[in-house]
C-alpha cells in the first residue's frame, strides 16, 4: 500500500517499508510506526516538517567540509592538506552530527544545506583564490566541491559503515531522523521512554523494514 504526501515542491511516498523522500532519501519507518515511537509527535509536527528539518541535516556535509577548508586556507596551511583534513571534518561531522540536532538549530541547518549559500559562497572564494593566483588551492578547493557535493565521499563513507557493521548497519537518514523524533518530541513536551530504549526500539524497527525489503 503506497501513500504520498505533497507539500509544495517538498513530495514524499509512504509504504509499509518505510518513507521515500525528496533527492533520494529513504527511511525504513512508516508513519504508523513513528506514531507508535512517538506518541502524538505528528498531531504538533507534521511528518513533512519532520522529513524537511532531516533532508537540511542530512545536506549540511557539503558546506561543513568547504568550510573547514577555507579556514585551512585562511591560516595558509597547504592545500594538499587542507584537503584531507576537510574530509576528516566532513567525517565527523557526517557520524556525530546527531549530537547537534535540536528544534532550536535548525535555522543552521537550513543555511549550511541551501544550495544558494553553497553554490554562492563557492563561488566568491574560488574567484578570489583565481584572482589572487592561488591556483594550486584553486585546484584543490575545486576538486573538494566536486568529490563531496554530488555526494561521492557519502557513499565511500555509507559504504565502508555497511561493510564494518554488517547486519547492525543504520544508513545516515535514519541515524539523523531518530535524533529529530526524539529532540522534537522532547521539545514539545510529549512523554517518552528513555532515549536509550527509545532508540533500541527505532533500530528494531529499520532492521525489521530493512530485512523485509530483501
Amino acid at each position: 500500500m503506497q501513500q504520498t504526501e505533497e507539500s509544495s515542491s517538498f513530495k514524499i511516498m509512504e509504504t509499509e517499508l518505510g518513507i521515500l523522500a525528496p533527492a533520494g532519501h529513504f527511511y525504513f519507518i512508516n508513519r504508523k510506526q513513528i506514531e507508535e515511537y512517538t506518541p502524538g509527535l505528528l498531531a504538533k509536527v507534521s511528518l513533512t516538517q519532520l522529513l524537511k528539518a532531516s533532508q537540511a541535516w542530512l545536506h549540511s556535509n557539503t558546506a561543513i567540509s568547504l568550510l573547514i577548508y577555507a579556514l585551512c586556507i585562511f591560516f595558509e596551511l597547504d592545500p594538499l592538506l587542507s584537503v584531507p583534513i576537510s574530509l576528516v571534518g566532513y567525517s565527523i561531522w557526517y557520524f556525530k552530527k546527531t549530537i547537534f540536532i535540536h528544534p532550536s538549530l535548525i535555522w543552521l541547518a537550513r543555511i549550511l544545506s541551501s544550495n544558494i549559500v553553497i553554490y554562492a559562497s563557492a563561488g566568491v572564494f574560488f574567484s578570489y583564490l583565481g584572482m589572487n593566483e592561488y591556483y594550486i588551492s584553486l585546484a584543490s578547493g575545486v576538486g573538494l566541491f566536486f568529490f563531496v557535493k554530488p555526494p561521492l565521499f557519502k557513499y565511500v563513507l555509507a559504504t565502508i559503515q555497511a561493510k564494518r557493521a554488517g547486519g547492525k548497519f543504520i544508513s545516515e537518514e535514519d541515524r539523523v531522523l531518530n535524533a529529530i523524533l526524539i529532540r522534537y518530541a522532547f521539545a514539545e513536551g510529549i512523554m517518552t521512554s528513555k532515549v536509550q530504549e527509545m532508540e533500541d526500539r527505532l533500530f528494531e524497527l529499520i532492521h525489521y523494514n530493512r530485512n523485509r525489503r530483501k
